[in-house]
């Protein structure tokens, strides 16, 4: 990240440490019993987003693709909540960096976790106040 200017380096830091917060709380609210999963059923979805995501179409540019597990981080959110959502996302990163070493930096694949655990839940937020 030294090569990046300062108020970039400070954008990415302050999506990390929003992205670790709201982890932190989702991880609570599985533990605490607030949303029930089925074990199989998680990992399940986290392996198919895992392989969905290592099948994917790219577009003109080199960090240009259409990943097609974001469609399945949408059925988990629905189905499951924010909580099973942030590990299904976890999950598939996890799997996807293991298996495809791309030239990227490190902060480039934890600014991309960071990005959707954020949207998942807000995205929760607004459907839990739609429903109030």
């Amino acid at each position: 990240m030294g090569k990046l200017p300062l108020p970039a380096r400070i954008y990415i830091g302050l999506t990390f440490a929003v992205a670790f917060v709201a982890a932190g709380i989702q991880v609570y609210r599985l533990s605490a019993g607030f949303e029930t999963v089925v074990g199989w059923q998680f990992i399940g979805i986290g392996l198919m987003t895992a392989a969905l995501s290592l099948f994917r179409v790219y577009g003109s540019g080199n960090s240009d693709h259409y990943d097609i597990s974001l469609t399945v981080y949408g059925f988990s959110l629905v189905m499951f909540g924010p909580a099973v959502t942030t590990g299904v996302i976890i999950v598939g990163h996890l799997v996807t960096y293991a298996m495809r070493r791309q030239n990227w930096a490190w902060y480039v694949h934890l600014f991309n976790v960071s990005s959707f655990v954020i949207l998942a839940g807000l995205a929760s937020l607004i459907q839990t106040g739609a429903h109030q």
